[in-house]
């Protein structure tokens, strides 16, 4: 990604040592399939703090007020669930945030992969990063019809299309940020089909293919 070539050059690296290429999606496996018929949005992530995922739940402690269909499904697993868990219990949002691997929030237990599955279903990825090379679940959540809300840090605001693919948020955004934005998704249908649309679009860009023909013309030009 751009911008993260320009952390590498802000560290001290030369600009002409450093080469990108784009990474790959397996557009069989993530493809766009039938939406949530409520509110449904996902975390999608290792469980770590610099994913900054406890933002998303307190966000969510804000839209049960006005939208009290709505869920938030975390997908992942990492240090930080026991955190994650508990402030969910503290807030008391057992009926409005889940995470993927309690029972009573499979939707289709007998699917062959329910990532890919809740990518299909949620109407958007909220992944408020503090950092990221990339972010692979943005593209592949894209590929699924599903549009992403993320922080405006480095590597995300490359992989996002500043409204026209998702919704990119301040570097570091409050809760009340966050909420706004998941409202926007909710409340304006003509806006979430547009951002949907874009994504697979812009999704369809990328591929393993490309990807490793990117790759090879580089090792070879060193040759």
């Amino acid at each position: 990604a751009p911008s993260t070539k320009d952390d590498l050059v802000s560290v001290g690296i030369p600009r002409q040592n450093i080469s990108t290429f784009s990474l790959g999606i397996d557009h069989q496996r993530y493809h766009p399939g039938s939406k949530s018929p409520t509110p449904l949005f996902i975390c999608v992530n290792r469980l770590v703090k610099m994913k900054r995922t406890d933002l998303v739940i307190r966000a969510m402690q804000i839209i049960k007020n006005t939208h009290p269909q709505a869920k938030l499904i975390v997908v992942g697993t990492g240090y930080d669930r026991p955190r994650l868990e508990k402030l969910r219990n503290d807030l008391k949002l057992q009926a409005t945030v889940g995470f993927a691997n309690e029972n009573v929030w499979y939707f289709s237990k007998h699917a062959r992969d329910v990532k890919v599955k809740l990518m299909q279903q949620a109407w958007a990825l909220v992944f408020p990063s503090a950092k990221e090379g990339w972010g692979m679940t943005v593209t592949e959540c894209a590929a699924c019809g599903t549009p992403a809300i993320v922080s405006g840090v480095s590597g995300l605001i490359d992989s996002v299309q500043k409204n026209k693919t998702g919704i990119i948020l301040s570097p570091n955004p409050a809760p009340a940020e966050i909420a706004a934005a998941m409202t926007r998704i909710i409340t304006n249908a003509v806006l979430r089909k547009r951002l949907s649309t874009e994504a697979v679009a812009w999704a369809g860009k990328f591929s393993w293919d490309k990807s490793c023909r990117q790759f090879e013309k580089i090792i070879t030009s060193q040759i």
